[in-house]
């Protein structure tokens, strides 16, 4: 097998967008990014798909409110909450329901941490 690179000039550093959206694609798996100083919620579109969402929707609270199983949605506002707080900046994994739009009931695991203006602790 011949390989060449598809790549014209120098790689992106591995910090770059298009390093993060291949390992997610390799993966798998979706990505949420909230911004809390404008509100706007963006998931990738792999995101939108594991949730039963279309590719073009917005994604507010909501939504989000809306497609969390309601048994686990206390559960998970509580965790968002805990990640949030500085004094905790809770990074630990959690599951939860969702309940697409269609009906279908599918099981989250969901790894992520806040990023705060101060850097790391």
């Amino acid at each position: 097998m011949k390989m060449t690179s598809m790549v014209a000039g120098p790689m992106p550093p591995p910090s770059s967008v298009c390093w993060r959206a291949l390992a997610a694609a390799a993966a798998r798996i979706g990505i949420c990014d909230w911004n809390l100083e404008t509100g706007e919620i963006v998931f990738s579109d792999r995101a939108k798909a594991i949730w039963g969402l279309p590719a073009g929707q917005p994604v507010t609270e909501e939504t989000i409110a809306a497609i969390t199983h309601r048994k686990d949605y206390p559960r998970t506002r509580e965790q968002a909450r805990r990640a949030l707080d500085p004094a905790i900046r809770d990074d630990g994994p959690y599951e939860y329901r969702i309940a697409r739009p269609a009906g279908e009931v599918r099981c989250i695991k969901a790894h992520g941490a806040a990023i705060f203006a101060d850097g790391p602790d």
